[in-house]
């Protein structure tokens, strides 16, 4: 294994999906992947996450490793710093599958289950988002996912840690098919933030759509990039902290080189395009430290619900009835009691013109 020039992070080895007995995991035979219900709690009433008038805060980082407690506690006094509600983790280099607690948070993890400390990804969920959880499901040491109970019905979070942008096409392709899978078993109405270190360099509005990213992307696209717009495009997603002006460099990019000279913007939030409207925000926060060389990137979400308009029923008169003498005289009677002062003004003002 060689390291990555200029780089700290490890070169990811060959893709693979664990297949276990871990609750909720899926399972992968190269053609098929088959989702399980995953971990529940249906004893407790849900409350919903996402909603009017409340702002959610998801985000993402890539903190290298969280394998001893110190590490842990470092993490979740950064992120409570931020009330951070969901944050994904990449790069935990935890094994298998595991839930912890700490400070009020609970930590799900989804790693490697053959003793290979490499990759593994995670959700840090803070009391909001525990009381919200629906379940969770830890596919594989490269994505996890979570559900929610939200105003609109489900909120859906995945995490993702893609292989580095050395990796083999197969390695990359075979990541995107299993996160492709994964994004094709979700409800259609549901609200899904994607989000991750995606090892890909999208660019800025000149390089891509305008539907999938914004005009203030940092740096030029790659051709991973090219390859993770194209996922978002077909699966109507846009990328959040493309789309606001930041007063500084600092919080757009997302990775820097150990010499401090290179910077890149390669971790990222996803929402649906649905919901893009619902997004308030999301930058980099450079001042968030646990020793890593990525930065936490923070989207805060506020549902907005368009208005209905409710038409007034239009009121139909059966005409029909008409043709029955009865009812024609009784029509006649009425109508020509109402216009009858009309009438006798009409023939007042002909009598005065011809006099």
């Amino acid at each position: 294994m060689t390291a990555q020039p200029n780089s700290t992070r490890v070169q990811a080895p060959d893709f693979r999906l664990p297949v276990t007995d871990a609750p909720g995991n899926r399972t992968y035979d190269g053609t098929s992947i088959k989702l399980t219900r995953g971990v529940f709690d249906v004893a407790e009433e849900k409350v919903s996450i996402l909603r009017p008038k409340i702002t959610l805060s998801v985000g993402t980082w890539n903190v290298r490793t969280i394998m001893d407690d110190y590490a842990v506690k470092l993490l979740v006094r950064e992120l409570s710093r931020y009330r951070c509600d969901i944050v994904g983790i990449a790069e935990t280099h935890r094994l298998g599958t595991e839930e912890m607690e700490e400070d009020g948070y609970k930590i799900v993890t989804s790693g490697n289950e053959e003793g290979d400390h490499r990759r593994g990804v995670a959700l840090v969920l803070s009391k909001t988002a525990q009381k919200a959880l629906i379940g969770y499901n830890p596919i594989s040491e490269r994505i996890i996912m979570a559900r929610f109970q939200a105003f609109i019905g489900e909120l859906i979070v995945i995490q993702v840690y893609a292989p580095t942008a050395d990796s083999s096409d197969k390695d990359i392709n075979e990541f995107y098919d299993v996160l492709q899978m994964t994004m094709a078993t979700l409800p259609s109405k549901a609200c899904v933030v994607l989000m991750g270190d995606f090892n890909a360099k999208v660019g800025d509005s000149e390089c891509a759509a305008n539907s999938v990213i914004g005009k203030f992307g940092y740096g030029n696209s790659n051709a991973r990039g090219e390859q993770l717009l194209n996922f978002c495009g077909i699966n109507d997603l846009v990328i959040a902290n493309t789309l606001f002006k930041q007063g500084k460099e600092s919080r757009s990019w997302t990775w820097e080189s150990p010499d401090g000279r290179t910077h890149n913007q390669i971790d990222y939030v996803m929402v649906s395009r649905k919901w893009r409207s619902s997004i308030m925000n999301a930058r980099a926060y450079p001042s968030a430290d646990v020793g890593s060389d990525h930065q936490l990137v923070i989207a805060n979400l506020k549902l907005k619900l368009k208005r209905q308009l409710v038409q007034k029923p239009i009121r139909r008169f059966d005409v029909s009835k008409l043709k029955n003498p009865q009812t024609n005289t009784q029509y006649e009677i009425i109508v020509g009691g109402r216009f009858a002062a009309l009438l006798e003004t009409d023939i007042e003002e002909e009598g005065v013109d011809k006099t």
